[in-house]
């Protein structure tokens, strides 16, 4: 594949810099990795594959939840219940889960979570008796649940989904019991975000395809310095600018 700096989309980025940064910027610019759609979708469908594969049994089945952001603290509603003594218990309660992705503050487009939801339909029309999608916690109990992204960047977001899932106590009971794990599936990961994503108490195994390099990735140490200056440059220029290296700092 040829340098990203010798398409015309790259000469017209180079531009936006001073002759004396573009060296710099160009190879800041070349060491980008870009992955297309084809092979984001081809990565998710593998790894399902891969994940069906490996069921059997009467608990075969497994949960799927594409990764996405929403208000409510739990990923189930909930309701108190008398138990021993008069003492009140909460449980979860509900057939269905998470309402289809929608478009955020009246656009129409959903982002990546439509397209990687859209992957995920495909693959549980295939697998109908094995893969259930966004169920309640009524059809969740002892079952796999993996989690469906195409990146996982600092692992933020998916950090907070899980902890939607864990922040239901019948969610916690039926995981230290051993009825239900969690499966994070990311098309592409880089290495910080992804060990951020396995270390959340949950414990989740994470798979991925790709693994995104980022600018602190020791293949590129020769450039650090060059590359950190360039965006201290940048950072003193537009002091609002919080992401000028990615969000929470990853410079994926």
């Amino acid at each position: 594949m040829d340098a990203i700096s010798k398409s015309e989309t790259g000469k017209a980025w180079l531009r936006n810099f001073e002759a004396n940064d573009r060296a710099t910027a160009r190879t800041l610019l070349d060491s980008l990795r870009l992955i297309n759609l084809d092979e984001v979708s081809e990565a998710i469908y593998e790894l399902l594959e891969q994940l069906v594969a490996e069921r059997s049994g009467r608990r075969r089945a497994v949960a799927v939840y594409a990764e996405r952001e929403f208000q409510e603290k739990r990923i189930f509603q909930t309701q108190l219940l008398r138990g021993a003594k008069n003492s009140a218990i909460e449980r979860a309660f509900g057939k269905k889960g998470l309402p289809p992705v929608k478009p955020i503050r009246g656009g129409v487009r959903v982002g990546s979570e439509g397209i990687v939801s859209a992957l995920i339909a495909q693959s549980v029309k295939k697998h109908s008796g094995i893969l259930i999608t966004t169920p309640g916690p009524a059809r969740f109990r002892s079952k796999r649940s993996p989690i469906v992204t195409d990146f996982i960047g600092s692992g933020s977001r998916l950090t907070k989904m899980l902890d939607k899932f864990w922040n239901v106590r019948t969610v916690r009971s039926w995981h230290s019991t051993g009825l239900i794990d969690f499966v994070v599936i990311a098309a592409t990961a880089t290495q910080d975000g992804a060990a951020a994503v396995s270390s959340h108490v949950s414990r989740p195994d994470v798979r991925s395809s790709h693994t995104i390099p980022t600018m602190s990735s020791s293949k590129f140490e020769e450039h650090h310095f060059g590359w950190d200056s360039l965006l201290d440059k940048f950072a003193e220029q537009d002091p609002g600018d919080d992401y000028v290296w990615g969000f929470l700092n990853s410079a994926a």
